[in-house]
């Protein structure tokens, strides 16, 4: 049985070193993925007149599309850049704004921001077999607002007595764009891990907003990303 162990060892050693990209490669891997997004903290929510409450942020799902190209530096660490367009944004859990005479219940709320985004990344090689490997992924990613849209239900009800009488002309439901709500460009660190066998590669990463979504929120209020992607390998 110790025989079989240590034949098994040293094969899989040979073939990592086999294996290895080599120096200078480089490669175009087209991309597309699933996301899924939301804020760093509670959002927020009132009246011009009353003091502030807070509600949740939650997931919102969306997609990312682009191209990274990728250089091997060494035998085991590169870098890539890239170019993606990214739908994301976040969730809000349903919420009430209440006055003397009147009341509001915010339901169904998502914010949809389109970014382009430009991850710079440097790859380091963990493991290695004949036709896969394993790779953590760390950088920076610029990100540049195209636009933003938000949408949402509004149930307007009015008081009479000590009874909420619903409001059903004033209710309604809501979407438009609102670009001029939100910072244009934004920044993060994205880290992850990426596998690749053959010529696909399969990519996740978390990216961790550092600068303010909001520009009439004072809060510090950053965007947070799960990325998922496909792509396929192009020597050029």
């Amino acid at each position: 049985m110790r025989k079989w162990t240590l034949l098994l060892l040293f094969s899989i050693s040979c073939i990592t070193i086999t294996a290895q990209r080599s120096k200078g490669d480089i490669t175009l891997y087209p991309r597309l993925g699933y996301n899924i997004s939301k804020y760093s903290k509670q959002i927020p929510v009132q009246l011009e007149y009353e003091p502030s409450k807070l509600t949740k942020s939650k997931f919102k799902s969306g997609y990312t599309i682009g191209a990274e190209l990728h250089k091997q530096i060494t035998e085991k660490t590169g870098a890539s850049i890239g170019l993606l367009y990214s739908t994301e944004g976040s969730k809000l859990a349903d919420y009430t704004i209440e006055s003397e005479a009147k009341k509001w219940d915010i339901k169904d709320f998502s914010s949809q921001l389109h970014y382009l985004q430009l991850p710079i990344m440097a790859t380091i090689d963990i493991m290695k077999w004949q036709n896969a490997s394993i790779s953590f992924d760390f950088g920076i990613q610029i990100g540049y607002l195209l636009k933003g849209k938000n949408k949402n239900t509004t149930e307007v009800y009015n008081k009479n007595g000590n009874t909420w009488v619903p409001d059903n002309e004033g209710s309604r439901k809501s979407s438009g764009t609102t670009t001029e709500v939100y910072k244009r460009t934004n920044l993060s660190i994205p880290i992850g891990f990426s596998y690749e066998y053959n010529k696909f590669s399969l990519d996740l990463r978390y990216n961790i907003g550092l600068t303010k979504v909001y520009n009439y929120i004072d809060a510090n209020i950053c965007n947070r990303n799960w990325v998922l992607t496909i792509g396929y390998g192009i020597a050029l």
